[in-house]
């Protein structure tokens, strides 16, 4: 035990303290999160006391998660917990869902993504599914950590940035509403962008597969949504990086493109185990009809005033919304980050105009970030003829069927501007 003491010593010794420091401080907030977690509990204190909610929300079998779908969702691999311990193999077949489901071919699986799976397959759907949601959330954290840090902001925005993150709606009302891989699969994105970020600017050999094995880790968290829109921030953040202007020139940046073909290559190939299967069923998914109405226009959608709202309305005001338009679902909906996050980028950008603070080393990302924040809100709201032409021509959009969710990507990038601006403040 103090061999083992002592080469974890020395291996910390290697890690500068400030970025010690940062991670503390991200799991410190994470627990402190954690601890305001309501938890349902099927046999309540018969006394009425209040116990500590972490302790018990960790501790307790009793306690579950809460949310209409968690139980379906979350025991998506537990045939495969069931069939090792029985019979020692993985079966390609759940017969514990409906009148059974396939284990492998299944779009809902993660077991491929030994963060989200080994909890499950080690302690079981109840325990394991807490401390997979608890991971998730450190996890994101600490990958929104990682884009602030590749794009270059300081020790305290890069916190701050973590700390919206893995506390903002869009994750919060997943894991609430049940939606389990859903609530996991946000975890990811922000470290596919950042490896992305990474290898655009860097040539070592190591980022292609970085990039590949994010993406391998996004699209084996159990939900294939969250995979297009960020296919879609890559391809913007590429195309913004593939021309530079040098010696008065414009230049095609080849390399960079080559890097990132090497990378998508590799990312196939990891994602193939689950891609192909998934590929092979797809003509079985008969959503379009829930996509458009009879009209033409886009179930779910609303306008783009209302997706602001979304993202600055805490839930207990959303009574207000509802009952004036029964397109909004909170479980999807939902991506709540707080007006102070645009309060921050107002000010900075009204400084920044006014010659108060000089940004210009940021220049590149905030236009691509304000892009990309905006483009992914005008798909959350779906109130525009472009995408109602898109979903009506390819079928495959038909799984993608509740527009509402691309508003929790838009929060990362509304995050990250604000982080920015706490840069440049700070």
């Amino acid at each position: 035990m103090r061999l083992r003491l002592k080469r974890l010593f020395h291996l910390t010794a290697y890690i500068p303290f400030g970025l010690l420091a940062e991670f503390a401080a991200i799991l410190l907030l994470a627990l402190l999160y954690g601890a305001l977690f309501s938890p349902a509990s099927r046999n309540p204190a018969p006394d009425g006391m209040d116990i500590e909610p972490l302790r018990q929300l960790i501790t307790d079998p009793q306690i579950t998660l809460s949310g209409l779908e968690h139980e379906r969702l979350a025991g998506a691999i537990l045939a495969a917990r069931v069939g090792l311990q029985d019979y020692g193999h993985i079966p390609t077949w759940n017969p514990f869902v409906s009148t059974g489901v396939p284990l492998i071919n299944n779009g809902f699986n993660y077991l491929f993504n030994p963060f989200h799976s080994l909890p499950m397959l080690l302690l079981g759907g109840v325990q394991g599914s807490k401390l997979a949601i608890f991971i998730a959330v450190i996890i994101a954290g600490c990958n929104m950590w990682a884009l602030a840090r590749v794009v270059g902001l300081g020790a305290a925005a890069r916190v701050f940035t973590a700390a919206l993150y893995m506390m903002s709606g869009g994750i919060a009302g997943k894991i609430f509403t049940g939606h389990f891989q859903l609530a996991m699969s946000l975890a990811w994105p922000p470290l596919v962008l950042a490896a992305l970020w990474w290898m655009l600017h860097s040539r070592r050999r190591l980022a292609p597969v970085a990039l590949a094995v994010a993406f391998m880790l996004l699209f084996f968290a159990g939900n294939i949504y969250y995979v297009l829109h960020t296919l879609l921030c890559c391809a913007v953040i590429t195309a913004a990086h593939l021309v530079e202007r040098h010696h008065g020139r414009w230049h095609l940046r080849r390399d960079r493109l080559w890097r990132v073909a090497i990378a998508g290559v590799l990312a196939f190939g990891l994602a193939a185990p689950l891609f192909f299967p998934i590929w092979e069923t797809r003509d079985f998914v008969a959503h379009a009809r829930q996509v458009i109405h009879p009209e033409g226009r886009l179930a779910g959608s609303y306008s783009l005033g209302q997706a602001f709202a979304n993202l600055t309305y805490p839930w207990p005001n959303w009574t207000t919304f509802e009952a004036s338009n029964s397109e909004i679902y909170v479980a999807v909906d939902y991506a709540y980050i707080g007006p102070t996050v645009f309060l921050l980028i107002t000010l900075t950008a009204i400084a920044a105009l006014s010659g108060w603070l000089s940004g210009a080393r940021y220049r590149r990302v905030s236009l691509i970030a304000l892009l990309l924040a905006l483009l992914l809100m005008v798909w959350g709201s779906g109130q525009t003829p472009i995408l109602e032409w898109l979903y009506s021509q390819v079928d495959l959009l038909a799984e993608f069927r509740f527009l509402g969710r691309a508003l929790s990507i838009a929060a990362l990038w509304w995050i990250l501007l604000a982080g920015i601006a706490v840069d440049l403040l700070w």
